[in-house]
């Protein structure tokens, strides 16, 4: 099982517990199921891996490498366990990324891996705001909202265009206005994160606010021109830092007065268990410009942003790896950066168990209360249930409405060979 230091998710281990009944005892796990890449996931998904196996299924265990989305979905697309760092041979069962795949993508799994694996599957596991944390300790900010900046500022925070503080009024709702250079960290590794940013301010930003034009394409972002697509940024400005992976910025950003840059809320003090934390970095308010309401990055005000967004209902959409992660650039209300955190899984494995992990524990991950109670304290939110509705009757189960004859879910018996005796399907598995 994947461990983690961090005692404020160890606590919050504790008070799930009281949460479970019915738990099965602990043995040794007879399947290991691997999967990587989002590193703003990692945190909460070592928490649920943890518990859904000590409690809930003692029979599979999950092995993560936070190595961010661009890895995650190479490793998946590729089933390439080079990419995490892992042994050839080693099966890649499911990558994580907070960008969704582009076209160009599903269509070289199709040529390459679909005649194996069947179709793929992507699936949003939870909602995520982008926090804007700072340091202007300096200053005296030093709170969750002590700042508030509007959209027009961070986009011309982050294209450059605006490089000192002074230049910023009304940002300061406690403490003294701050001034001096502004210090961006921003992410130099291919980032699911940086995706969710960059898809905020491309719907937002124009030639009165911004110094470039964002681009948020589906694959991956890079946040300046030049840089290579999905790879790397290009030429930044002199006040900006890269840093890799969430903590890269995390330290960043604690390490440098006068630094903004962009994280999950669960590397900052947003989420309830990291509250009062000096290791976590304090996040700024940022106000909706449809209805000029400031919101901090909570998992309450990530549930509104995400709304109710419809459900692919007709055969062809259902089996469509696109329609079931909607865009949400720029809510009408709640907190204005989110998205969704995915899955790209396989339709067939070859091992059976491993099919049957997966399916339980996204089951559990959009049901079971303990989850989806550290979904909250680590700041996220559940997915909407019009979309976990159409995913668990047709993705998860065959009891979807048109499901026997569509068979689109996880090792489904007439499509995956491996499903048991009664598998005779064309595709032998991943």
């Amino acid at each position: 099982m994947l461990g983690f230091s961090r005692k404020t998710f160890l606590l919050s281990v504790c008070a799930a517990a009281a949460l479970l009944t019915g738990a099965a005892a602990s043995s040794q796990a007879a399947t290991i199921v691997y999967g990587g890449g989002s590193s703003l996931a990692a945190p909460v998904y070592g928490l649920m891996f943890n518990i859904y196996t000590a409690s809930l299924n003692p029979s599979a265990s999950y092995s993560y490498t936070s190595d961010g989305s661009g890895a995650g979905q190479r490793g998946f697309l590729g089933n390439a366990p080079s990419n995490h760092g892992l042994p050839a041979g080693t099966t890649i069962a499911f990558g994580a990324s907070d960008a969704t795949l582009s076209s160009s993508q599903i269509s070289t799994y199709a040529t390459a891996q679909k005649p194996t694996t069947g179709p793929l599957i992507q699936i949003p596991t939870f909602g995520t705001a982008i926090s804007i944390p700072f340091n202007l300790t300096t200053a005296g900010q030093t709170t969750n909202g002590a700042v508030v900046f509007t959209d027009d500022q961070l986009c011309g925070i982050f294209s450059g265009k605006i490089t000192d503080y002074s230049a910023l009024t009304g940002i300061a709702a406690t403490g003294t206005a701050p001034t001096g250079p502004i210090k961006v960290v921003v992410r130099s590794d291919n980032s699911g994160t940086t995706f969710l940013l960059t898809q905020h301010l491309a719907a937002v930003c124009n030639s009165g606010n911004s110094s470039i034009t964002f681009s948020a394409v589906q694959g991956m972002a890079t946040l300046f021109p030049g840089g290579t697509p999905g790879v790397t940024n290009g030429t930044l400005p002199s006040n900006f830092t890269p840093a890799s992976g969430s903590g890269g910025v995390q330290a960043a950003v604690l390490a440098t007065d006068g630094a903004i840059g962009y994280l999950s809320p669960d590397y900052t003090q947003i989420a309830p268990v990291n509250s009062g934390s000096s290791s976590f970095p304090v996040v700024a308010g940022v106000t909706n410009q449809h209805n000029a309401t400031t919101y901090l990055p909570s998992s309450a005000n990530t549930r509104s942003a995400l709304g109710t967004p419809a459900a692919p209902s007709t055969a062809t959409d259902l089996k469509d790896p696109t329609k079931y992660v909607p865009a949400v650039a720029d809510p009408s209300v709640g907190y204005p950066i989110v998205g969704f955190t995915t899955w790209e899984i396989a339709q067939c494995y070859a091992d059976a168990n491993t099919g049957n992990a997966i399916k339980g524990f996204l089951s559990g991950l959009y049901s079971n209360p303990a989850l989806l109670f550290n979904l909250n304290q680590a700041g996220f939110s559940p997915v909407p249930s019009q979309l976990t509705r159409a995913i668990t009757r047709n993705l998860l189960s065959n009891t979807g409405t048109g499901a026997g004859s569509l068979n689109i879910d996880v090792q489904n018996p007439a499509v995956c060979q491996s499903a048991g005796a009664s598998g005779t399907g064309t595709y032998a598995g991943r």
